[in-house]
């Protein structure tokens, strides 16, 4: 709303209406009244320089006061009961914006972002690192059809993994256990290190996690590392969703170490390691088995990571999936915790409220994300999850018909981010898209506005 004020003759001139339906930073001359569009309602009422002009070209200077939001950069000369206006809109409004942003530490890279983050109608967030805090604990080991418990939380590597009985693994190890944690530390780019009477992990929260539970159970990176010798790597990338590390231990030959996401480590084992340690064939029905456990830790809004491990006489002279990421023998799965940030439910309600969409996406496994997004209040009866997959069956037309009813993504790639954006753009939405890793990246460079996260979100 503007008005203006001054001891001029000018002083009564009419109210600027606001029309609040129309594209943000949109400025119009309609029926003789100076009509601004804007979505930015931050920061308190801005002064801009008005210079009333009459038939006689005497130039008298008045106040006009902005309540709301105002677009950057503008110049216009119209009539308004014949009296021209020579507007100048300045950056004032939008620079008071910034600066309350950067006291939330929160750093603007172009000043017209602040009025199109007001004007957005749609959020699209990544899960990991930005709902939630990122910081892994394992809660669950599942290995030789077994489910053991761990205790303890954080970094620190102070607890016990206990059997279904209550007894600890620690006083008589089951044969799969040793080969489960040793494959979890060497198929590991990260460090846990104590520092000032405090743990902390260098690298990947996730990887940490698996160090800090393979600790409690008495394996550590240092001690298995020693008589092996590193002879490469697969590094993990989204489209694979696994990493492999192969070592070399002398005249015992090469070892491949893999880790990844359950359902597709699994359809690349051929057996598994019993709970006493013997290699038996994988069938059918118990690779069906080990998939519903995996479905139904995710279920309880738990990430869950497989690993696995091939032996070779000879390390392969080409280290790539099609020569080393396939007859694996499965070890076990690992479920961890990642607490939701606090003040993220709330977000999601004032999101709500003002009429703003809210749709997760993450790399997790579709149950462990419909599970946290209920938490969060994303995901309820009048929403749908789609995974990667369904994606991909789906052209951009169809997915622009079907993505309002979407509040859930699964098991996506930077790829499938990139096209949910894009989906929303072609459905009108304003679409703000807000991540923390590499493969966010080009979403949040094609959204409207791009959030990108910090260290600790």
């Amino acid at each position: 709303r503007v008005t203006v004020r001054s001891g001029t003759r000018a002083a009564e001139l009419r109210t600027v209406g606001w029309d609040a339906a129309a594209a943000p930073t949109d400025l119009t001359l309609s029926e003789g009244r100076l009509v601004l569009r804007s979505g930015v309602a931050a920061g308190d009422a801005l002064t801009l320089s008005v210079r009333v002009c009459d038939d006689d070209c005497v130039t008298q200077d008045v106040t006009v006061t902005v309540e709301g939001g105002v677009p950057a950069d503008y110049v216009m000369e119209p009539k308004v009961d014949g009296v021209s206006l020579s507007v100048h809109y300045r950056h004032g409004k939008l620079a008071l914006g910034v600066t309350r942003m950067v006291k939330r530490h929160a750093l603007i890279r172009k000043l017209p972002a602040v009025e199109t983050l007001g004007s957005a109608t749609v959020i699209c967030t990544d899960k990991t690192g930005t709902l939630t805090k990122n910081e892994m604990t394992v809660t669950h080991l599942y290995a030789g059809d077994r489910m053991f418990a761990v205790t303890g939380e954080g970094y620190a590597p102070v607890g016990e993994i206990t059997c279904a009985d209550g007894s600890y693994v620690s006083s008589s190890p089951p044969g799969v256990m040793r080969p489960l944690l040793t494959a979890a530390v060497l198929c590991n780019g990260s460090t846990l290190r104590q520092e000032g009477g405090s743990w902390n992990v260098i690298g990947d929260p996730t990887e940490g996690a698996l160090l800090v539970v393979a600790a409690k159970g008495g394996v550590t990176k240092e001690a298995v590392k020693q008589g092996s010798s590193f002879e490469g790597e697969i590094p993990f990338d989204a489209e694979r969703k696994m990493m492999t590390v192969v070592r070399r231990s002398g005249a015992a030959g090469a070892m491949a170490y893999v880790k990844g996401a359950p359902d597709v480590l699994l359809s690349r084992c051929t057996h598994q390691l019993t709970i006493d340690g013997r290699t038996e064939p994988l069938s059918e029905q118990q690779r069906l088995a080990l998939l519903q456990t995996n479905a139904s830790l995710a279920g309880l809004a738990l990430r869950v990571l497989a690993v696995a491990h091939r032996p070779f006489e000879q390390t392969p002279a080409v280290l790539c999936q099609d020569t080393v990421e396939h007859g694996l023998v499965f070890l076990g799965m690992f479920a961890m915790k990642d607490p939701l940030r606090p003040e993220a439910i709330e977000a999601v309600r004032l999101c709500r409220e003002a009429g703003i969409r809210t749709v997760m996406i993450t790399g997790d496994h579709k149950d462990t994300a419909v599970a946290i997004a209920r938490e969060l209040g994303i995901y309820g009866g009048d929403g749908s999850a789609l995974s990667g997959a369904d994606l991909s069956n789906l052209t951009d037309e169809q997915l622009a018909q079907f993505v309002e009813r979407v509040t859930v993504y699964a098991r996506v790639s930077a790829e499938h981010k990139l096209r949910i954006v894009n989906a929303w753009k072609r459905r009108g939405a304003i679409v703000a898209m807000t991540g923390d890793g590499v493969n966010d990246v080009p979403a949040i460079k094609a959204a409207d506005i791009g959030v990108a996260m910090g260290l600790a979100g």
